[in-house]
């Protein structure tokens, strides 16, 4: 058996990203990323009997014309030649990005997900919730840290990208990502060495947008530092996630879910840390949307809880209200 496969069978078996049996919807994109994870999950259901309903999932964004068609026909003959089932569908991401005023990034990711997740709605059997992998590898993974970091982040955004999250809030539907420990290189090594092809996206190549020129102008200068960069972001990413699951824990021992107020005594008693992450807790106990809040809005808050303030309230981004009265921190929105 081939590394390759090794490792991917040892990525799903330590996060616990499947069970046998499961229907999983591959993300294809026709990009070697997304034609290599298809690959590998089809031949590990083959070589292990998993019993996996593995089905290819398109959606054509309609940004490249004749290329974006041509890449679902692409993706369509790949299902058939591995006899996978094949849906797709067709979003006119320009004219949505342009009516939602969003990115054309940000437009087909959410159009994207939703198109997944209506699909595993469709395809779900009793109990037995689809699964939705896509093929973000771990250069993905060093690209989002950097990302992030470049941008202003916390502990939590330094995490990157996770093996598995909710695809969408409200939604059952898991996002897995079972080749997150493999490069890029990795992938193309091998569908080249067993004959897939795969398509290429020029939109990948614009440097105008800063994830491009973060994968192909900065990352390959610091590559001229340390050959182990991409490793050592991912590592960076690991190790800010297990402190962020720590002090959540204990965070939420102090803010259950549900409670909209906190203890003053038990907030002023807590390292900052810990401070920030229950009022994190109490926000979205609150049903505040976490976008909206920055730093600064953190900061205010365990000053108002710290008597630092003559008053007792104070106003946030998004319409946030905070109130310190009888011993209590509560969180209001405006309506």
């Amino acid at each position: 058996m081939e590394q390759i496969i090794k490792t991917v069978r040892e990525t799903i078996g330590q996060h616990r990203l499947l069970s046998g049996g499961d229907t999983v919807i591959i993300g294809v994109s026709g990009g070697p990323d997304s034609v290599g994870l298809t690959v590998l999950l089809d031949r590990l259901n083959r070589y292990y009997g998993h019993k996996w309903q593995l089905v290819i999932a398109h959606l054509n964004h309609q940004i490249r014309g004749k290329a974006a068609d041509a890449d679902e026909r692409f993706v369509r003959q790949l299902a058939a030649k591995l006899g996978l089932p094949f849906y797709s569908s067709k979003r006119d991401i320009p004219a949505l990005s342009q009516r939602h005023k969003l990115s054309l990034e940000e437009t087909a990711r959410n159009e994207r997900y939703e198109f997944l997740s209506r699909l595993a709605g469709k395809l779900k059997h009793n109990k037995r919730v689809p699964k939705i992998a896509t093929g973000h590898t771990l250069d993905d993974q060093a690209e989002t840290v950097l990302f992030r970091i470049i941008r202003g982040t916390g502990i939590k955004g330094l995490r990157g990208i996770l093996p598995a999250r909710n695809l969408l809030p409200g939604r059952p539907f898991r996002l897995i990502r079972p080749l997150i420990e493999l490069t890029h290189k990795d992938i193309t090594d091998f569908l080249k060495a067993h004959g897939f092809g795969y398509r290429s996206d020029k939109s990948n190549f614009d440097r105008k947008i800063l994830r491009n020129r973060i994968r192909h102008q900065l990352m390959p200068l610091l590559n001229d530092y340390n050959p182990g960069v991409a490793r050592h972001l991912v590592q960076l990413g690991q190790a800010a996630g297990e402190y962020e699951a720590v002090v959540s824990k204990l965070a939420e021992t102090l803010c259950p879910k549900g409670r909209k107020w906190l203890s003053l005594a038990e907030l002023r008693n807590q390292p900052q840390p810990v401070q920030q992450m229950m009022i994190n807790h109490l926000l979205k106990n609150a049903g505040c949307n976490l976008k909206h809040i920055v730093r600064a809005n953190y900061e205010a808050l365990i000053g108002l809880a710290s008597s630092c303030r003559k008053t007792n309230e104070v106003h946030l981004s998004g319409g946030v209200i905070g109130r310190i009265a009888n011993g209590r921190l509560t969180i209001t929105k405006k309506t």
